[in-house]
């Protein structure tokens, strides 16, 4: 049996680890309360409760207008980091890149916070999904696990399509079973965010909608931005084909200014996705990337006897099989190979 984490190279350096926001507050009992609460949109204007995303829950994003996504991040991620929560991003592109759009929008800069343990970042390798089809979900969830993916954390996923395998829903519909499975034992709640979706894969949502805990659709048109809840199970319960214009206030972050529900509301349309609270896991890997020893934190040593593999986020040249990168002060670390 291929090792998950051969070739590996762990840093020994001692970032502040980003399981938990504090070692020193009772980090059991705060894990434990964040488990146990919602994450609040972070969009002024949306209904109380309605559209918070459960803890443990796996949510799908279709931003057909891709970079409208970045406030919608920005106001996520600063909802998260007010409850302390541990936040991590993983994203396609060069960590630097995504990281120089959030930071405008967040109230405290990206390095203090991956220099605090609150943030941590990570890029996925460039034949992610070739990695994902040869190793399985299963790999990517013992390396979220290895890299302290813990109880309470929100996972922010950028640029999904090539973790899940949309073309092929019988293939798709296996590995979000196994991801969302993970994240709500593990109480980890994910926002997987696709920023090429067709209206092909839009067939494979609606076969995938028993697995998600909520899939919204973010674009524009001549009236301008619009967010559209096609589903999504909240603290307040579940919504469907609910639309929110949006605009922007003073500090960059979304605002909804109206909300209206479709006329034709046909719950078996790709408009309506209609989910069960049944909830999946997911498996990748990444690993740290020392070029980005400003922006991201270090994955901590295995301590729990797992051999992690790394196949979905970028890593050293020594690991082809399925390492990622984790953006972190140290050297770069290889997950699988």
């Amino acid at each position: 049996m291929e090792s998950v984490l051969s070739n590996r190279v762990l840093s020994e350096q001692s970032n502040p680890s980003p399981t938990v926001p504090s070692q020193s507050d009772g980090p059991m009992a705060e894990q434990q309360t964040l488990a146990a609460s919602t994450v609040e949109m972070g969009i002024a204007g949306l209904a109380p409760g309605s559209f918070d995303l459960l803890s443990g829950g796996m949510y799908a994003l279709k931003a057909r207008t891709s970079s409208a996504r970045f406030p919608l991040f920005a106001g996520l991620m600063s909802a998260a980091l007010a409850q302390r929560r541990p936040c991590f991003l993983i994203t396609a592109s060069k960590p630097q890149d995504i990281l120089a759009r959030l930071e405008p929008l967040l109230e405290t800069p990206t390095a203090a916070l991956i220099e605090a343990g609150s943030l941590q970042v990570f890029a996925t390798q460039a034949d992610i999904s070739k990695r994902i089809f040869r190793f399985g979900p299963d790999r990517f969830a013992q390396e979220l696990q290895h890299f302290g993916f813990g109880p309470g954390a929100l996972l922010i996923y950028d640029q999904a399509d090539d973790l899940i395998s949309l073309h092929d829903p019988f293939l798709a519909m296996q590995q979000v079973d196994v991801l969302g499975k993970w994240f709500g034992d593990h109480q980890v709640t994910a926002l997987l965010s696709f920023s090429r979706p067709s209206d092909r894969q839009e067939d494979s949502f609606n076969v995938l909608m028993d697995y998600f805990s909520g899939i919204a659709r973010l674009g524009g048109d001549k009236a301008g931005l619009e967010l559209t809840f096609q589903y999504w199970r909240g603290s307040g319960g579940a919504h469907a084909a609910i639309n929110y214009r949006l605009s922007c206030d003073e500090s960059g972050l979304y605002q909804a200014v109206e909300a209206r529900v479709p006329r034709a509301a046909d719950p078996s349309s790709a408009d309506i996705v209609a989910m069960t609270d049944r909830r999946v896991a997911a498996p990748l890997s990444f690993a740290p990337d020392e070029n980005l020893s400003s922006s991201i934190g270090t994955p901590r040593a295995d301590t729990t006897g797992i051999d992690p593999g790394g196949y979905s986020f970028g890593s050293n040249s020594a690991s082809p099989d399925c390492a990622p990168r984790a953006v972190s002060k140290a050297k770069r670390t290889s997950l699988t190979s």
